[in-house]
């Protein structure tokens, strides 16, 4: 579409779902690439640490996202997709300025150089059965619109979840629950969809979550590790081995005893993030700047 938008002489602009990092990593191994160097052997030692441009902390190679070490159906897909993003009128990014501050001004750089909805019921509902539990006490386990595991792995969670904490789950995997489970955890949990604005216990799956889940926990301060070196092959659905309930409810204690330093970050940075979409929010001004662009460029 690049390419047809070039022809036609139309302004195109390519929006990037993932993190501000992930980008300035592709765009770090397309310039490893240019200087003869094989990403694949680059960042094969998951023992390793690395300089990449937008992080301050050394990145671990346990992190790289596994597209980046598969000669043969990741690494040339995406440095493709790193030169050929660069051929856009420009880049909308799902970030914010405060959020990656640093990564931010390293991407403009290396590009310089190169209202409130209605409630349902749903939401009413859950919203009072929070307002019954004690503050910071509820545990949200999520993994994303394509986060799956074999009936082992289910499990696994499931037994971790009993582990005294008030639970807020995602409505997933239900048929794989052990038998009663939900109804043992009738009068401290919930089934919904989503939450926001609170600390996060990682545990990446697949894609970029395991570089998303270290820029989280070491970059930011903002979440606790539940393991990060477990992987879960897209193609084939196997995982590299199974979570323990150890690990699960080990990963969910850490978070609920948080220091207050880690718990005023997170409040910090979710003011932050809502004052980004409010007008004259750094957010708001990039969407006007955007906006602009495209009406310059069409003119």
């Amino acid at each position: 579409m690049i390419d047809v938008a070039a022809e036609l002489n139309v302004p195109s602009y390519i929006f990037i779902t993932s993190d501000v990092n992930t980008l300035n990593m592709m765009f770090h191994c397309e310039s490893l690439d240019d200087k003869g160097i094989d990403i694949c052997d680059e960042f094969s030692d998951p023992n390793n640490e690395f300089d990449v441009p937008g992080f301050e902390t050394r990145v671990k190679g346990s992190v790289v996202p596994a597209v980046f070490l598969d000669r043969e159906n990741g690494s040339s897909l995406m440095l493709d997709r790193a030169r050929r993003i660069k051929k856009t009128k420009g880049i909308l990014v799902n970030s914010f300025e405060e959020l990656e501050t640093c990564g931010i001004q390293t991407l403009l750089e290396q590009v310089a150089e190169d209202g409130s909805p209605k409630q349902d019921d749903e939401e009413l509902t859950i919203i009072q059965w929070l307002d019954n539990q004690p503050s910071s006490s509820a545990v949200f386990l999520c993994f994303g619109s394509m986060g799956t595991f074999d009936e082992a792995q289910v499990k696994e969670i499931a037994k971790g979840a009993k582990c005294g904490s008030p639970l807020i789950r995602m409505e997933t995997f239900v048929e794989a629950l052990p038998e009663g489970f939900l109804e043992g955890i009738a009068d401290r949990g919930k089934i919904i969809g989503q939450w926001f604005g609170v600390p996060i216990a990682t545990w990446p799956i697949f894609a970029e979550q395991q570089l998303n889940a270290f820029e989280l926990v070491n970059e930011l301060g903002l979440a606790v590790e539940i393991r990060m070196d477990y992987r879960r092959d897209y193609n084939t659905k196997v995982q590299n081995f199974t979570m323990t309930a150890d690990d699960i409810a080990n990963g969910v204690n850490k978070l609920m005893s948080l220091d207050e330093e880690t718990n005023n970050r997170v409040k910090e940075m979710k003011c932050k993030s809502r004052r980004a979409l409010e007008e004259g929010g750094s957010s708001h001004k990039w969407l006007a700047c955007f906006i602009e662009d495209v009406l310059s460029n069409v003119a």
